[in-house]
């Protein structure tokens, strides 16, 4: 069932009246849910106060010549969306994430969005990871809260989260850590010694439930490898991190320095 014409956004660009709040286009991404190329998109917009963000799944219909919107998601208190798509071996079919961070910790919340038995709806959705992220690898949907990493799968007929241990960079220099329930970080050495051009792989290997957050201090000399906890030292120097068990307990922190020779 189409809930809303919206062949009007090419006669009224950037505005549209929904509810009681007035919306701007800010981004429109062509997207592939399995029907014809080019005939599925994802419309994000925000509201002019600021206060408000809305998502529309929009097919075009060849009959009436005009975009249908199947999906529509409002978002209160979220002054932006974004958008992040790819092909998930669980469904077997390319999907769309809406997602959003909050707060200086980095609070994420986002909503898989599918085509099931020929309906667009929500497949999963998570709030409130902190220091989250969410990426699509080799057809897996990974989570990741702080350095702890979560795999979707599907057990019966549901969708759940299974644990997720992260690849090792071949020939890179793996420091592995691990927090104790009493939130103490537990590491072999606090100072490392590599070469310039060698890639440093961060590995927590104990599953206690205690979150952290790690500091990575950048600097020009390094650069950060998305997704892979490592980052490659570029120039010969200094380098350090800093792990903060529980994500808060600044008393039980651990600086770790790499230097690079």
């Amino acid at each position: 069932m189409y809930l809303q014409n919206t062949s009007s956004l090419n006669c009224c660009p950037g505005l549209d009246n929904y509810g009681n709040h007035i919306y701007q286009i800010t981004q429109i991404m062509p997207v592939f849910l399995g029907g014809k190329p080019g005939t599925e998109r994802v419309v994000l917009f925000t509201s002019q106060n600021g206060i408000s963000s809305k998502a529309e799944l929009q097919r075009f219909n060849e009959e009436k010549k005009a975009w249908l919107t199947e999906y529509i998601k409002i978002i209160r208190g979220v002054p932006r969306l974004e958008l992040l798509s790819g092909y998930w071996e669980l469904m077997k079919k390319y999907v769309v994430i809406l997602y959003y961070k909050l707060g200086r910790d980095r609070f994420l919340d986002y909503y898989v969005i599918g085509e099931s038995e020929g309906i667009v709806c929500e497949l999963a959705e998570r709030i409130q990871i902190y220091m989250g992220d969410v990426w699509f690898e080799g057809g897996k949907l990974i989570e990741a809260e702080g350095n702890r990493y979560r795999v979707w799968t599907r057990k019966n007929s549901r969708f759940v989260l299974a644990p997720y241990e992260l690849c090792i960079i071949p020939n890179s220099y793996v420091i592995e850590y691990a927090i104790s329930e009493d939130e103490k970080v537990r590491l072999a050495n606090k100072d490392f010694d590599v070469k310039a051009g060698d890639i440093v792989q961060v590995i927590r290997i104990d599953s206690n439930p205690v979150l952290e957050k790690i500091i990575f201090y950048f600097t020009p000399g390094i650069k950060y490898i998305p997704h892979k906890s490592a980052f490659k030292i570029l120039n010969k120097g200094k380098f350090k991190f800093t792990i903060i068990p529980g994500g808060y307990n600044w008393r039980n922190a651990v600086i770790v320095t790499v230097n690079a020779g």
